[in-house]
């Protein structure tokens, strides 16, 4: 588990191989949780967390948005990235529970037709094992 701590924002992220395909195959995920304000000032931190996951291998993502007090726009850009660095491995970059204003400021930029949001991680590991991803 790598956690780093960047100014008013918290990023903690694992592997995690709790999900299982259809045939039963364990089916590694990283997930990554955020926690606070993230801007300009600390979005590297973000980053850098998805950067390593992409290189440990990782195709699939969930980033846990439930105690996120705010994102700007860097922030959302580094999201995007993830996204598309998940698509191009033929992979997907979820998001858990944003609070209705960030999810408000992504339905306004058009972030909100490119993320699949679930209420839990539970529900987007449940996603993943299922193959809808």
């Amino acid at each position: 588990m790598t956690q780093l701590i960047a100014g008013a924002g918290t990023v903690t992220a694992a592997i995690s191989t709790e999900g299982r395909t259809a045939s039963g195959d364990v089916m590694p995920v990283e997930i990554i949780a955020l926690e606070g304000d993230f801007d300009l000032s600390n979005v590297r931190h973000l980053e850098h967390v998805i950067e390593r996951g992409i290189v440990a291998g990782a195709c699939d993502f969930i980033a846990d948005l439930s105690y996120v007090d705010f994102l700007d726009g860097a922030a959302m850009r580094v999201l995007l990235e993830g996204w598309k660095h998940a698509a191009r491995r033929n992979g997907s970059f979820v998001l858990v529970n944003p609070l209705a204003r960030i999810w408000r400021a992504m339905v306004l930029i058009g972030l909100s037709r490119t993320f699949a949001t679930f209420a839990s991680r539970q529900e987007a590991l449940a996603y993943f094992s299922r193959g809808d991803a």
